[in-house]
């Protein structure tokens, strides 16, 4: 679905650093009161053809509770990481397409939507990509496009 006519307020990272978090708090609390805050938190530590990593789902989860404290709703703050329990927010690529797509049906003009990524990407040819925790780095298909991210927006 082509979002790309709506004027949405979009925080996206890539990568996440220490400095995000206080920054998160600050955006959090200049948004609109009468707005929606939207949240999708990805952290992938364990891959299975890549390298693990360490912290990534634990940063998503750090801010996650900034974001809450900030005024951003409970039940509208999605984190997709390698520990959770409910197999649907595990990091996996089809999971993440899945919460992509139902958060994005939701978000409406005016709403705020904080995209944040913490994990592996890879740039090939010319596309950016994350990699879930079934990415195959040769794969392309296996890989979450930004491009076709930017195009749900």
């Amino acid at each position: 679905m082509m979002r790309a006519a709506l004027n949405f307020k979009i925080c996206c990272s890539v990568s996440l650093v220490l400095t995000l978090i206080g920054q998160a708090v600050v955006f959090a609390e200049k948004v609109e009161p009468d707005t929606h805050k939207w949240t999708i938190l990805i952290g992938v530590d364990d891959y299975i053809d890549a390298t693990d990593l360490k912290y990534c789902g634990a940063d998503q989860l750090a801010l996650q509770k900034h974001l809450v404290a900030s005024g951003f709703p409970q039940d509208q703050v999605f984190v997709l990481h390698d520990n959770a329990t409910d197999k649907r927010y595990q990091p996996f690529k089809s999971n993440i397409d899945k919460q992509l797509e139902i958060i994005l049906g939701l978000v409406q003009e005016d709403d705020v939507l904080v995209l944040a990524f913490s994990g592996h990407r890879v740039h090939l040819d010319t596309t950016s990509y994350l990699c879930s925790t079934d990415a195959d780095l040769g794969d392309p298909d296996s890989l979450i496009s930004l491009s076709h991210v930017y195009d749900q927006l």
